[in-house]
């Protein structure tokens, strides 16, 4: 403890924990509060001097007056969070506070007359602090009791208060932090007495609820195991965790589409629970027609629910006390993963272990106040590393989330599940989210979905088929086989088997093991399929099951977790009985043991879709023993060997379930007529084959990919589909091992003339336009090394070769065309290359062309030995273009022969502007204006565009992420400016040049290309800049792939 000490022309610096720093007076000093947490400030007085909270957590700032540091700040805080900073008399500093990477609840304090209020530092685009209570305060004002949040008073606040309840009703902000306090006070803080004996404590019943139920008609709700009483009226839901649960004024939260989607699926009976029912903005949520009820908290981690944040009575426990309820769902650690690293400085896998920890006692609070509550946890939804890394995920998420199964596995009991949720997968952290953190609407209604998927599970069950139609055992062995180990067992821990066992797959071996039961099917017709398995809280809650049926297979997934012990609904599906069908449980990606017991498919009536067809004995017929049609590449197996139906011809070809990504088998037929063909596949089905074998049919100059299941459907020439031939062009079906999941099978095809192409064919240019050969080397630029070639198997090359990367160096080469563009105008572009089976089926072409760069993949395995069309594209004279051919991240061999642009008409799209009207230009020489980091060399040699000015800086290709050029322009006023950058462009240039823009307090980054539209002022975007404050451009060199430019802005 430190306590009534008077301090002049020093300062208390403090590393250590769980200190009390109290009634001190320090003149010309200050606190350093570093690397430690759980501390006490309070009425200290600090003049010419200021508080300092780095790394700084689970303190309390409290009743400090701290004046007169006119050269800095009252209180700064960076790489802090969970701190509560109240009630301080701030006054007469150059910044009231400076936050960087902040978190804290910052209200109830007096900004006065200091130069900035607040000023925002560090990398950090805003503030995460909450600068207003987090739930409403019991407060006397000028003689009247009110109750609202409160946030602090701002000298310089001019807003209104019509209600004279001395809350304004505008917010407070500062440039580039508009929404900062949601509350200020008309009057400082000193004037508002908080009644701290009256909390809000409001749960079910409050007034709140949106429901309004008779007992005698509200009627049952269907049960998890022994979880929720069948007599009861009423389902209480628990939503638990922080600002994801909570939301701000401008998002609905979960919660709100959540209610809606229970009452719409008749539901009414459910009530959401909670002491809170306001957003985190401390104002009425976006929508007021539903049940508001909640424990949201933001800004709280899991160990603030258990003790609580700043207050011991308000936690869980306590809340606990005003309602009970059934279910919860729980959706924490969000806080924890990103804070607890930065600000504790502990690692990863004690932050992880900690939250783990912290839920199981989380779950055991609740079962202290119901024995019998269901718990649904979330795999959180994906979140930012750190607060200032927006694009990058957070690898402890990940790791959190794969261990919170095993935690609930642990902690479940017979009367009281826990049941995993996954919020994780197939949320866009960029898409779904409106600040990398928070879900927006997209995101709110993806978690309503997932959440409620497993709600009605528990609130309702399936219906039980009679017991009528053909049932199959697991131990039917004429009827069941299986691929892969699976262990019988008698097991049952919430119900029992169907007959004497079930298997389960060992929650091992994913994606190697699959159980298919064939029903022999009496008659044509509409049938219901249904599973029996037994549940647990160790199962899989992803289980694919397969139901192949009338030529096609649909897929469900099923949640092995809950609806156990009876036979459960799959759908109603048409089958055949000359084609049969199957219901097949796979074990792939899922995330607990897999249980295959029974099925039972019982009939409907009539079917009500057609059996698949089988193509004529007319047409083209290709078997894999016929050389001149079938071309081959890498190692394929010749066999016969079949268990399910036999091969066409003689035998078959399979990859050996070896070589991923290197082996293909090309059917060419020789087409005798334009028009359109079905084309079929046959091969030879197993439980060994590959599920996603893909499938390209190339023709009519392009290429379409199926991906097909060879586990069922063989034995038939299967439908691919109908496709456009031209006997001119030619066309292939070529089978693939690319990322396969078993043996690939390679037979035979079939394809059947339809009727006349309803397609056109393939366009050529006409020999009119300009065209490039790859021997023109006024004309064409390469980097890396290229080899010239004139071999060729399947078409000649463009003139007398071609080059090829050797299939080597990939990223690290590039061959550019740049024609002499005549006129202004919109031009097809086409390249020429020679096609082969080991050729890049990604090869990335670049048209750079009015301004901008757009890139096209081409499969140059196909459409060869002609001039493929790219597209059209708008050149203009002035400013040129080029067509680009790179081989980053290629599968194979990248050609680069010639290229053609063919004038099509005038131009439709404008041409790249230019800067005009008042500017302000900074060379690179100007040093008053430019600073440099790192080592970078002047130069004027240019051979695309001169430099501007006399010269221009490079990095010299070298010491990325070390060097960087910052441009300051001095801001003549506030306002929108455009802003520009000007380099030399050359094919060794960067193409991914990172540029800062510094302006309004916040950091914008664009990426450049400096490879296109050098020789220009190019573009960059408009922002905000004040003359105050200034701001900068900032070229950076981090992770660049050729020379950085720094020239002019």
């Amino acid at each position: 403890m430190v306590e009534n000490f008077v301090i002049k022309n020093a300062s208390i610096a403090l590393n250590s924990n769980a200190a009390i720093i109290s009634r001190n007076h320090i003149e010309g000093g200050g606190l350093y509060i570093t690397s430690s947490s759980r501390h006490l400030i309070e009425n200290n007085t600090i003049q010419r001097g200021g508080i300092s909270l780095i790394q700084c957590a689970d303190s309390i700032i409290l009743n400090n007056t701290i004046s007169d540091n006119s050269q800095s700040y009252g209180i700064f805080s960076d790489r802090s969070a969970f701190n509560l900073i109240k009630m301080n008399n701030i006054s007469n500093n150059e910044y009231g506070m400076m936050v960087g990477t902040s978190f804290n609840d910052i209200y109830l304090n007096t900004f006065m007359k200091n130069t900035n209020n607040v000023g925002f530092t560090g990398i950090m685009p805003r503030s995460l602090d909450i600068w207003h209570s987090s739930s409403p305060i019991t407060y006397e004002y000028e003689g009247n009791t009110f109750e609202n949040c409160l946030g602090n008073y701002w000298s310089d606040y001019t807003g209104t208060d019509s209600n004279n309840d001395g809350v304004g009703e505008q917010k407070y902000g500062t440039p580039g932090q508009e929404s900062l306090d949601y509350h200020p006070l008309i009057t400082p803080a000193d004037a508002y007495k908080e009644d701290k004996t009256k909390k809000k404590n409001r749960g079910s019943g409050d007034g709140n609820d949106l429901l309004h139920l008779e007992s005698s008609t509200a009627g049952t709700v269907g049960l998890y195991s022994d979880a929720i009483t069948a007599d009861a009226s009423t389902v209480s839901i628990l939503p638990l965790g922080d600002s994801i649960t909570q939301a701000d004024q401008d998002h609905a939260s979960y919660r709100y589409w959540l209610w809606h989607t229970l009452q719409d699926n008749g539901y009414t009976n459910v009530d959401f629970c909670g002491t809170m029912d306001l957003s985190w903005s401390g104002t009425p949520n976006l929508y007021q027609d539903f049940d508001q009820d909640h424990e949201g908290h933001a800004g709280w981690r899991a160990d603030h629910l258990i003790n609580g944040r700043y207050d011991s009575n308000d936690r869980l426990a306590t809340w606990l006390s005003g309602y009970t309820p059934d279910v919860v769902l729980l959706h924490i650690g969000t806080n924890d993963l990103n804070w607890e690293e930065i600000v504790f400085g502990i690692s990863g896998e004690e932050v992880i272990a900690n939250t783990i920890e912290d839920v199981e006692q989380i779950i055991t609070i609740l079962r202290s106040d119901n024995p019998d509550v269901t718990i649904l946890v979330a795999r959180i939804i994906p979140t930012t590393k750190s607060p200032h890394e927006e694009w990058n995920v957070n690898p402890l998420a990940v790791t959190y989330n794969s261990q919170i199964a095993g935690m609930a596995d642990a902690m479940t009991t017979d009367r009281s599940p826990v049941i995993v949720v996954d919020h994780y997968s197939g949320f866009d952290l960029t898409a779904d989210t409106y600040d990398f953190l928070h879900p927006d609407e997209s995101g709110e209604k993806k978690m309503n979905t997932r959440w409620f998927g497993t709600l009605d599970q528990i609130l309702d069950g399936s219906t039980t088929p009679p017991d009528e139609g053909i049932t199959i055992d697991n131990t039917d062995a004429a009827h069941v086989s299986i691929s892969g180990t699976w262990t019988p067992s008698t097991f049952a821990g919430i119900n029992p088997p169907y007959g004497v066992n079930y298997l389960h797959d060992g929650n091992t071996g994913k994606g190697e093991k699959s159980v298919t039961f064939s029903p022999q099917i009496p008659e044509d017709g509409d049938y219901n399929v249904y599973i029996y398995y037994t549940q647990y809280s160790n199962r899989a809650s992803n289980t694919p099951v397969d139901i192949v049926h009338a030529g096609q297979t649909d897929t469900v997934t099923v949640n092995q977790r809950v609806n156990g012990g009876q036979f459960y609904l799959l759908g109603t599906y048409t089958f055949y009985a000359d084609s049969g069908g199957a219901i097949r449980i796979r074990n792939d990606a899922t995330d607990g043991y897999v249980i295959a017991d029974a099925v039972r498919i019982v009939y409907e009536g009539p079917p009500t879709s057609d059996p698949s067809s089988q193509p004529s004995d007319e047409g083209i017929t290709i078997d894999n023993t016929d050389s001149a049609h079938v071309t081959m590449t890498g190692a394929w197996t010749t066999s016969s060997y079949t268990l399910v139906n036999p091969p066409y011809g003689a035998n078959y070809l399979h990859d050996g379930n070896t070589g991923k990504g290197e082996k293909s088998v090309t059917f060419s037929p020789q087409i005798p007529e334009d028009g359109d063909y079905n084309v079929y596949i046959y091969y030879t089905q197993y439980s060994n084959r590959a599920s996603n074998t893909p499938v390209d049919i190339v023709h009519a100059g392009q290429t379409d990919t199926l991906t097909v299941n060879q586990r069922i459907n063989g034995g038939q020439f299967y439908l691919l589909g109908t496709y456009t031939f031209y006997a001119d062009s030619g066309g292939a079906i070529r089978l693939r091992n690319d990322a396969t999941d078993g043996y690939v099978i390679a037979d035979a095809v079939r394809i059947v003339y339809e009727g006349p192409p309803t397609s056109d064919p393939p366009s050529q240019p006409s020999d009119e336009g300009i065209t490039i050969d790859n021997t023109d080397s006024a004309h064409v630029a390469m980097t890396g090394a290229w080899t010239t070639s004139s071999y060729t198997l399947v078409n000649p090359p463009y003139g007398a070769n071609y080059l090829h990367d050797g299939n080597t160096g990939k990223g690290e080469k590039s061959v550019t065309f740049s024609p002499q563009i005549p006129e202004d105008g919109d031009y097809n572009v086409y390249i020429y290359y020679t096609q082969y089976s080991n050729r890049a089926s990604n090869t990335p072409v670049d048209i750079v062309h009015a301004g901008q760069t757009d890139t096209v993949t081409v499969n140059q395995r196909v459409n060869g030995g002609q001039f493929y069309l790219l597209g059209t594209y708008t050149f203009y004279a002035d400013s040129g273009g080029a067509i680009r051919i790179r081989n980053d991240a290629t599968d194979g061999y990248v050609i680069a022969d010639a290229v053609r642009i063919v004038y099509e008409g005038p131009p439709t799209s404008d041409p790249p502007s230019q800067p005009s009207g008042e500017e302000i230009v900074i060379d690179n020489t100007d040093s008053a204006h430019v600073t440099m980091t790192g080592a970078w060399t002047t130069s004027s040699y240019t051979l695309v565009n001169p430099p501007y000015g006399a010269n221009y800086l490079h990095d010299g290709n070298t010491g990325k992420g070390e060097k960087s050029v910052t441009f300051s322009p001095q801001i003549p006023e506030d306002g929108d400016y455009n802003v520009y950058i000007y380099y030399t462009q050359y094919s060794n240039r960067a193409s991914n040049t990172p540029v800062d823009i510094v302006h309004a307090g916040q950091t914008d980054t664009v990426t450049v290309n400096q490879r296109v539209n050098g020789g220009q002022f190019y573009l960059l975007g408009t922002y905000t800049f004040y003359a105050d404050s200034g701001g900068a451009i900032r070229i950076r060199n981090d992770a660049t792939d050729g020379y950085v430019i720094a020239d002019a802005v």
